[in-house]
This record gives structure tokens, sequence and C-alpha cells, in this order.
């Protein structure tokens, strides 16, 4: 916002209003942001209203964006589920872990290609929970717990276990998003089940190339 415009409700000399300007549109977020501050004093009528468009009644008012005290999506709703995130997004940094290890025992580029892909999907997957553990709580995300590094025994061993891991996280995502009370939340949970069972699918098929 300008000096010009930010002069008309500050104190000391006033400015003359520029009717042209919308003053109720500033008028309704000033009020948001400070509900107590006189704005645009100079440029109210005798009733005390504003020139501009009418403003709206309380329906309207409660659907505009920000209006409301807890917002539709990763808000006040979403808090319940916090703890779940933050075990969400550990298993997620653990899987990455797990295939960082497991890449370089791929047995040809095509098996290799394919784990490259996971890890690259669960490291997006970590940087999204992140996110909407920032989203729902406003602080930044730390692991609450020890996470080590996964000992690789042999590839389809290793994969026959991966796929057991994939499956059982597909299905707490999915079991999560049917309890979640927050819409945004219970979407990104089930996109996140999809991705897993993909996972689980693809160790099939690596597994398929390479057993007897």
């Amino acid at each position: 916002m300008d000096t010009e415009r930010m002069d008309t409700y500050s104190s000391g000399e006033q400015k003359t209003p520029d009717y042209g300007y919308d003053y109720q549109q500033y008028d309704r977020i000033w009020q948001r942001v400070l509900p107590e501050l006189n704005t645009f004093p100079e440029a109210r009528n005798e009733e005390g209203d504003l020139p501009g468009t009418p403003l709206p009644g309380n329906d309207e008012m409660a659907a505009l964006p920000g209006a409301q005290e807890n917002p539709c999506c990763m808000g006040t709703a979403a808090q319940q589920s916090i703890g779940v995130i933050i075990g969400f997004t550990e298993n997620e940094i653990a899987l990455c872990r797990f295939y960082r290890c497991l890449i370089p025992h791929a047995p040809n580029q095509r098996a290799g290609a394919a784990l490259r892909q996971i890890l690259a999907n669960a490291q997006d997957n970590v940087r999204r929970l992140r996110a909407v553990y920032y989203l729902i709580t406003g602080n930044c995300f730390q692991v609450t717990r020890q996470i080590t590094m996964p000992t690789i025994q042999g590839y389809c061993p290793t994969l026959r276990g991966a796929y057991h891991e994939e499956t059982c996280t597909s299905l707490n995502y999915f079991r999560a998003a049917v309890g979640a009370p927050d819409p945004c939340l219970r979407a990104l949970f089930e996109r996140l089940g999809r991705a897993h069972q993909e996972n689980a699918e693809t160790m099939v098929n690596l597994l398929g190339a390479v057993i007897c």
C-alpha cells in the first residue's frame, strides 16, 4: 500500500479523499486486521458510511476468504491429525533412507530407475507432509524419533519386505483418510495411499523380473 493511501487513515495532515477509490473494499480488509481502527474518517458521510460498493451482509461476509475463524482446510479440524501426520512424515523419511540404500543393489538399469523413481516420490511425500504440518501448526517439522539406516540383506528378500511395507503404509493412509475431519487432509491421505499401492505393484514387477 503506497504512502498517499496510508495518509488517509494515519494521524497528522489528511489528504483530500479520492472518491474514485474503493474505500469500502480496503475498510473490510482493515476491519479484519485491526477492528478497532477508524479507517478513512475524512471520507465518511454524516451517517458514517464510506463511498464505494455496498458492504456485504453477514452471510456474504462469512463467505469471504479469511473471514471464517476456522478455515475450510488445514485449520482447527486438521489439528486433530497432527500425531498422524508426524508418524507418516517420519515413516516417509525412513522409506527415503531405505530406498537410497537399496538402489545400489539393483541388478540392472531398469530396476535401478524404478527404485530411483520410488525414492523421488518418497522425497516428495516428505515435502508435502512437512508443508501440511506447517500449514496447520505454523511451525517447521522436527523429527521426534531416531531413524536408523536400514541393512540390505539380499535383493529379493529385501523387495519382499518392501512390498509388505508399502501395502501396510497404503492401508494406513486409507484408514487415516476415513478418520480425517479435514477434507483437504483426507484427500491428501487418499492420494498418498494410492501412491504406495503403486509402489507395492512396482515391487511385484521387480520381483517377477528376477525371481526363480
